[in-house]
């Protein structure tokens, strides 16, 4: 291929994407005889200092972590005039492409493209990599059924302050973490969100957050519930249905909080392990079925990783097992009949652990009290038993007849929870039970409700005021009242980003939010002598004269004034939280002649 773009030491084979800010070759390296790609920075823009560190970061960030599945980067090669790099070639596509292509994908493929990308962002996460633009984009399928993660150019170092300006969204809207927009810390946890939507996007074949507009996105990442695999695919375990709707959930505290975790829930699908190694169900996909490299030392099932919970589980059950065996056997018995009162609450004081502990779990796991070992023939039983006066051996164990009540106080947490108890009911051979007060032998609390907080809110300009995404009204407000506890407050107005605030109230709190949607953008005023089209990074806007001064993103925004009978009249703004307004003074000039 004859290019005008040249790099010593390689030959340019193909120009595979131009962007706003780089350009990707296919390239051959002519000292190691390989095929490589080439990122470079395109020239006119090499001066901007932010677009260059994110070239260098994504040098660093791979060179902090090798695996399998991440895309390997060779060399960052910078100059006095240009900055490019130099990384493996990955023969096959994007999982965008395929997606795109042959949606909805087959089960088995996602299952094993989702095990390769949760190892290569478990690694990264390890050496403190945050990649925070996890899509379907940047995660690309070869061949030879590897899968591999790429562009960690916007990817942040865990304990090493970012570059990114202070109020500045940084990703791709549809998939950023509810965390990201609103200003919060940005951690693994946000990659295992964004990489939730990618999945769920190729399970579906639609993105639950896409909208036409920026604003509409974050908004819908902020609000929207997707709905369950389950209701849109019937193919799709259940299993996985509950795993992805927690990479999904809004609070960081309730979803996954690390890929190996995610691993460990997978390996215990039965369809997941099924396929054995995640390689050879891509290799199937590109039609290699018999490839025989793919049972490679690295790609066998890791048992030390996947499915270590499982093993733990039965050693649990097999010991929970023993323990109603042995209730049940000395129940059958009749032990408890020959026994006195006081040999009864020696007994019991000295095993009541034990003893609440299988009455408390046989009953969580019984359907009904027919399912609890021995009740069936007692609910059965037409014997009345007198009622005796309660007798208190001691301040945990009281006997009432032949029923043994072991009483376990719990001290309360809040000063307005009182008299809480965890009452254990053991039941005595021969005792009717009644099926309708069952709920009467399980834990049970008497709470005092808490005095309501108040959240007095000043917000400039006006919002929609969202309580844990209940609509509670439009400011101005009076003040909002709350129920004590974790809340997130959502602030929505048409031209401005959401703005998110995650609040814990106090019984009678009051609190004050301040809300300034003006600081998180720039506002440009625009006066040209005579009438021009307006175009904010290439998209129109409007004509002169403008009714509202324009809006934009904090960072840099390019303005292009368009008039026939004049040159295109072009400028770089750049704005930073809080910056005060911009005015454009423009006098544009008419063609000479």
């Amino acid at each position: 291929m004859n290019s005008e773009v040249e790099f010593e030491g390689f030959r340019i084979d193909e120009v595979l994407s131009r962007s706003s800010t780089t350009s990707v070759y296919r390239a051959f390296q002519h000292s190691l005889q390989r095929p490589v790609l080439i990122k470079e920075l395109r020239p006119e823009l090499f001066q901007d200092e932010d677009l260059r560190e994110r070239f260098e970061r994504e040098a660093r960030a791979c060179a902090r972590i090798k695996h399998e599945n991440i895309v390997d980067i060779y060399e960052l090669s910078s100059s006095s005039e240009r900055i490019f790099l130099v990384m493996e070639f990955i023969d096959g596509c994007s999982l965008a492409n395929l997606i795109h292509e042959h949606s909805p994908l087959p089960i088995n493929l996602v299952s094993a493209l989702i095990m390769q990308t949760l190892r290569g962002l478990a690694c990264a996460h390890s050496q403190g990599v945050v990649h925070r633009d996890m899509k379907p984009e940047n995660i690309l399928i070869s061949r030879d059924g590897w899968v591999k993660i790429s562009d960690f150019g916007l990817a942040r170092f865990e304990g090493i302050s970012s570059v990114t300006r202070a109020g500045t969204v940084v990703g791709t809207p549809a998939y950023l973490s509810p965390e990201a927009i609103s200003g919060g810390k940005v951690g693994p946890a946000s990659d295992i969100f964004s990489l939730g939507v990618t999945f769920y996007q190729a399970f579906t074949g639609e993105n639950p957050f896409h909208a036409e507009h920026f604003s509409d996105s974050l908004n819908k990442v902020l609000s929207v519930n997707p709905k369950k695999l389950s209701l849109v695919r019937d193919d799709v375990p259940v299993d996985f249905d509950r795993i992805l709707q927690k990479m999904l959930e809004k609070q960081v505290s309730k979803r996954w909080n690390a890929c190996e975790d995610i691993i460990n829930e997978l390996g215990k699908i039965d369809a997941v392990v099924a396929l054995g190694p995640p390689k050879f169900e891509v290799l199937k996909f590109w039609g290699k079925p018999d490839d025989q490299d793919y049972r490679t030392p690295t790609e066998s099932v890791d048992v030390s990783i996947i499915g270590k919970s499982a093993k733990k589980k039965p050693f649990v059950w097999i010991g929970l097992s023993v323990s109603i065996a042995l209730f049940i056997l000395l129940y059958w018995s009749g032990i408890f009949q020959g026994k006195q009162k006081d040999e009864i609450s020696q007994s019991v004081a000295n095993n009541s652990s034990l003893a609440a502990m299988v009455v408390d779990t046989a009953y969580s796991k019984a359907d009904s009290v027919e399912d609890f070992p021995g009740m069936k023939s007692l609910k059965n039983s037409d014997e009345n038993l007198p009622v005796e006066e309660e007798e208190s051996i001691d301040d945990d164990i009281v006997v009432s007849g032949d029923r043994i009540t072991i009483v376990e106080k719990i001290e309360p947490e809040e000063v307005s929870t009182v008299n809480l108890q965890k009452q254990v009911d053991v039941p005595v051979e021969g005792e009717p039970v009644d099926e309708d007060s069952q709920s009467e032998m399980l834990i049970s609390e008497l709470v005092i409700p808490d005095v309501p907080a108040r959240v007095f809110i000043q917000c400039d300009p006006w919002a929609d005021v969202y309580v844990d995404e209940v609509l509670k009204g439009k400011t101005p407000l009076d003040y909002v009242q709350i129920d004590p506890g974790e809340h997130q407050l959502v602030f929505r107005h048409p031209q401005f980003a959401p703005a998110v605030r995650n609040v814990e109230l106090k019984p009678g709190e009051d609190l004050v939010l301040k809300i300034n949607f003006w600081e998180s953008v720039g506002r440009i005023v625009i006066l040209v002598d005579s009438w021009a089209e307006v175009y904010v990074d290439g998209n129109y806007i409007d004509v002169t004269p403008l009714k509202e001064p324009l809006v934009v993103p904090l960072g840099t925004t390019t303005i292009t004034l368009k008039n026939p009978a004049s040159p295109i009249w072009e400028e770089k703004i750049r704005f930073h939280k809080g910056d005060p307004p911009c005015t454009l003074r423009v006098n544009l000039k008419p063609y000479d002649g």
